[in-house]
């Protein structure tokens, strides 16, 4: 459970990290990545960073940003903005760390 008390992680044994909103009570996003299954996900303190690791022969840990600000600057920054613009039409706050 996120911090702020809105996001549940869940992990599943295709890999597939899943967030989910308690108040809406859906499912908000699929992180995907592992190739094993994740038994395990924590929220960092502030509830911005996610860390899973992925269980085998050779352990995977990842850090996952869930600060959509941040992730659509750097996104910005090493891409053709024009074009992510269009991907992001209905999100103010990409357009405005596009600019």
């Amino acid at each position: 459970m996120n911090p702020d008390g809105r996001t549940l992680a869940t992990a599943g044994y295709d890999g597939t990290v899943r967030l989910w909103s308690i108040g809406e009570r859906r499912a908000t996003a699929d992180l995907t990545g592992h190739t094993d299954a994740v038994p395990g996900v924590a929220f960092g303190p502030d509830g911005r960073t996610l860390a899973t690791i992925a269980g085998g022969a050779t352990p995977e840990q990842r850090l996952w940003s869930l600060d959509t600000d941040h992730v659509a600057r750097l996104i910005c920054q090493d891409s053709n903005t024009h074009h992510w613009l269009q991907l992001v039409a209905d999100s103010s706050a990409a357009k405005a760390a596009c600019a």
